[in-house]
């Protein structure tokens, strides 16, 4: 044996470093089949579904030879189907009618602008008769036809309209209602503003002013703003509410002192009239009245009475708002709108007036440009003007506008016209 101490142990070291993680990544990429190849599998999956696969017990038979009938119509089934498949993918696909462009419906535009009017002396030479005219700035889009008719007053027209915030009995439905009429008032180009009490002494003349407080307002009756002042100012007021037998200071009712009511120039009567005509709505009318001290009065619509003087009106709505209307608060607006454009406190020269009809037919729906309308001659000289603008959009919608203007001979200068002829 060899001497142990000269054998030398050899010590090996192996060292084994991950320089980079294995992952291992899944790659996909999606085939997208042929349409006709979708279709073959569609119409195999149909015909020849696949069976659950069932361990073989024993070695199938081979089959026997010969002409296979079954297998043969199968296959010429399958053909047909295929074709037929081909046929209509290509029909709805390949061959589908382009749709027809898209065309915006177009946007009605309707604008009237007065520029100008004058006065203009019509007949001989020594007559007294005139006519108003109106020059208007017109700008349309989307218009089938448009139509201007032109109404003279001797009376001085309202061209300002406000609602009176007060304090109010038996009018629950006003937020309704106010948001109603501004709607009704504003497609006719009509503003309508609220103003509060105090702001009644200074309303301008030829204002017009709604009240549906239900109960009078101290205010109406007492102190710078009552009845008789606002008529000396050709005020217009349309009261809604009940008759004068107790009013309203502030948000408390009290009674009308003696005083008040023998300085007011109206009387009423508790016999109503037996109902509302001219498409006025209004239900069960309260009370009738008229006009003392030198206060002309009428009644317009079969159950409203108006008081007049000069060119100022009080119109009375013998029911409060709630009351009149049933809560209704369309129709409350409904009438009240009808009352302000038909203005039927005030007379006309000619009820006809003079009509103006364009039709755009024949140069498209659009038109812009400047035009002088004229209206009927009539006794006298200044006029108030009411323009009643219209037209049918090309959907079919009613466009209006109503203007009011006053028309004064200018200069001392005549200029006469024998014969107008207006269409």
């Amino acid at each position: 044996m060899e001497n142990l101490s000269s054998l030398k142990i050899r010590k090996g070291i192996y060292r084994f470093e991950a320089r980079k993680r294995f992952s291992y990544v899944s790659r996909y990429k999606t085939i997208n089949k042929p349409p006709l190849e979708k279709i073959k599998e569609k119409l195999r999956s149909i015909l020849f579904p696949k069976k659950e696969e069932k361990k073989a017990t024993a070695e199938p038979e081979p089959p026997k030879a010969g002409f296979n009938l079954a297998l043969v119509a199968g296959a010429v089934a399958v053909a047909l189907l295929m074709l037929f498949g081909a046929f209509f993918w290509w029909q709805f696909n390949l061959i589908q009618p382009t749709p027809a462009p898209f065309k915006p419906v177009e946007k009605s535009h309707f604008s009237n602008v007065v520029i100008e009017t004058s006065v203009i002396s019509a007949g001989d030479r020594g007559t007294n008769r005139h006519i108003s005219a109106a020059l208007v700035d017109y700008e349309f889009t989307g218009l089938d036809n448009y139509s201007v008719r032109i109404l003279t007053y001797p009376d001085k027209l309202p061209s300002e309209f406000f609602i009176l915030d007060t304090e109010r009995v038996e009018a629950n439905m006003y937020p309704s209602f106010i948001r109603e009429l501004r709607a009704s008032l504003g497609k006719k180009g009509i503003i309508l503003n609220e103003m509060s009490v105090s702001q009644l002494e200074t309303v301008p003349n030829g204002a017009v002013v709604i009240i549906p407080s239900g109960i009078v307002p101290k205010e109406l009756l007492q102190g710078p703003s009552n009845i008789s002042r606002l008529l000396n100012d050709e005020v217009v007021v349309i009261y809604i509410g009940q008759s004068f037998k107790s009013m309203l200071d502030g948000p408390t009712q009290k009674p009308i002192p003696p005083s008040a009511l023998t300085s007011i120039p109206v009387s009423f009567t508790d016999f109503p009239t037996s109902g509302c005509t001219g498409g006025i709505s209004l239900f069960q009318p309260l009370y009738g009245a008229s006009g003392t001290g030198g206060v002309s009065s009428f009644q317009i619509y079969g159950c409203i009475p108006v008081l007049k003087k000069g060119s100022g009106a009080f119109i009375f709505i013998p029911q409060t708002l709630d009351g009149g209307w049933k809560a209704d608060a369309k129709s409350a607006a409904t009438d009240i709108s009808r009352i302000l454009i038909g203005m039927p406190w005030a007379v006309p020269d000619d009820a006809a007036g003079s009509n103006y009809f364009v039709s755009f037919a024949d140069f498209g729906s659009e038109a812009k440009g400047r035009q002088m309308f004229f209206s009927n001659t009539y006794a006298g000289a200044n006029r108030s003007m009411k323009i009643e603008f219209s037209g049918y959009s090309t959907t079919g919608a009613l466009l209006e506008q109503v203007r009011i203007v006053p028309a004064k001979k200018k200069t001392l200068g005549e200029l006469y016209v024998s014969q107008l002829s207006v269409s």
